[in-house]
Order: structure tokens, then sequence, then C-alpha cells
């Protein structure tokens, strides 16, 4: 008997389960878009936020852009393109 615990001592025993790996950490900041999705529009039916603050949440969650920030960007556009023309340039001494 005492041979056979040294002989198990020594080498791997085969009845024990290997450990496993930790997942990695960024993997637990993973959160399914779908679920947020759907805990946005529960949080809008029980009145929590608006249909205003649904839509802009929603379009951060699955990477789109508002209404609202598309014509900001497009007005963004346009003043530096006037700028960059040199019309309407504030305190020019052109």
């Amino acid at each position: 008997m005492r041979r056979l615990r040294n002989v198990r001592r020594s080498g791997t025993d085969l009845l024990t389960r290997p450990p496993t790996p930790r997942p990695p950490a960024w993997m637990s900041v993973i959160i399914d878009p779908v679920e947020q999705v759907a805990e946005l529009a529960d949080l809008r039916e029980r009145g929590f936020i608006s249909p205003y603050e649904f839509e802009r949440e929603r379009a951060k969650v699955l990477g789109q852009e508002t209404a609202e920030e598309a014509r900001w960007r497009r007005w963004r556009l346009r003043t530096w393109r006037a700028s960059a023309q040199g019309r309407g340039t504030r305190g020019s001494t052109a």
C-alpha cells in the first residue's frame, strides 16, 4: 500500500480533474446588445426613461448615429469647410 502512494505522488493522478483556465478579464466586459436593448425597452415601457432617451441609448448600444447627432455632424462639417475657405471666420485680419 505504501508503494502505491509513492507512485501516485510522483506521477500525475489520472483521477483528478485538471484545473480549468479562468476566462480572460475582457470577457466579463462583453454584454449582449440584444439584452441591453430589451432592458432599455423595459425601462421605457415602465416609464423610467423617455422614448427620446430610449432611442439615443439604443443607438449607442447598436453603434448607430441618431438623427440629432447626424445633424450636428453635418453642421460642424459645414462650418469647418466655410472656415477653411476663409469665409465666416471670426477675428480674421484679411
